[in-house]
């Protein structure tokens, strides 16, 4: 964990890799815009665009997420407030953006979709990097099940969810240091000794799914989706992105699996698999494939 990257500018390590993401899905994109029959300038007036409106997105579902009854509805909407950021978030806001932004450029809405795809895993993996190195959305405890029996059931399935997948001195494992929202954890649960300054030993589920978002990227670069109808890649993007933070949630201690055994991100990861598998499939029967080769826009018709 190094939460900044340098002290003196203050450059936090989190908003470094933000901006890196939001660079390397940029550069990414560009490129390959005229493929898809999008000028690239369009690709430059999103970027700005994207990078100045989807953390308000993001922001406002952080304060969905952590909802407490003492918090007016109306504090929801003070995303200037506060900190924490939630990638489904950004990403229903970005795809807002992105259709009311086609619709006025008179630009197909999943040509966008599809060009942007490889560029939106690719961010996700630069982000939760960053996520690793601010110590935040740690994983769960990898400690003999037996030191955790003075918790309580709730609190042992929210840090230890699977103990066989989770065992003591596992290779994968990482400590947090003082100050970290693990550290902090465990400290309040009175599982660290007196003293200790790092702690416990924890899945570093922010790699699992950094190194998992640039897998999607890669197969979503892969020849085989040029003969794929249009929407098809930004499908695919959607139903692994899915099946990847449904897993990985399991393994995540920072939230409660409050909702019948699983957490509010494992309920809309399955709905966004389920979506979009369902667009997958009524996409199939268009014949227009994923790469069109003219490089003029074309009408907005879905």
């Amino acid at each position: 964990m190094h939460p900044y990257i340098w002290t003196h500018p203050y450059i936090g390590s989190y908003s470094f890799f933000l901006l890196l993401g939001f660079l390397a899905a940029y550069f990414l994109a560009r490129p390959r815009a005229k493929v898809f029959g999008i000028e690239p300038r369009h690709i430059d007036n999103l970027t700005l665009l994207l990078l100045c409106l989807c953390p308000i997105g993001a922001r406002f579902f952080s304060r969905i997420f952590d909802y407490s009854p003492a918090l007016p509805v109306i504090e929801w909407f003070k995303v200037w407030k506060g900190g924490g950021l939630v990638f489904y978030g950004g990403l229903l806001f970005g795809a807002l953006i992105f259709w009311v932004y086609s619709a006025f450029q008179k630009i197909r809405f999943r040509s966008f979709m599809d060009l942007l795809a490889p560029s939106l895993a690719v961010g996700l993996g630069f982000g939760r990097v960053g996520c690793f190195m601010a110590g935040c959305c740690w994983g769960d405890v990898c400690v003999d099940h037996s030191s955790l029996v003075s918790l309580d059931a709730p609190t042992i399935s929210q840090i230890q969810t699977f103990p066989r997948l989770s065992p003591a001195h596992f290779s994968l494992a990482v400590q947090f240091p003082k100050g970290a929202g693990a550290f902090e954890q465990h400290q309040s649960l009175n599982l660290l000794n007196e003293g200790s300054v790092s702690s416990l030993p924890v899945h570093p589920t922010q790699i699992y799914e950094a190194f998992g978002a640039f897998l999607i990227a890669f197969a979503l670069l892969l020849p085989w989706f040029q003969k794929k109808p249009l929407g098809s890649r930004f499908c695919f993007f959607v139903m692994a992105y899915g099946v990847l933070r449904f897993g990985v949630e399991f393994f995540r201690a920072d939230t409660r699996p409050d909702l019948a055994g699983f957490s509010i991100s494992q309920l809309i990861s399955l709905a966004a698999g389920l979506a979009g598998l369902a667009f997958w499939k009524s996409f199939q029967h268009d014949a227009e494939p994923s790469n069109p080769t003219t490089s003029t826009s074309v009408p907005v018709t879905g």
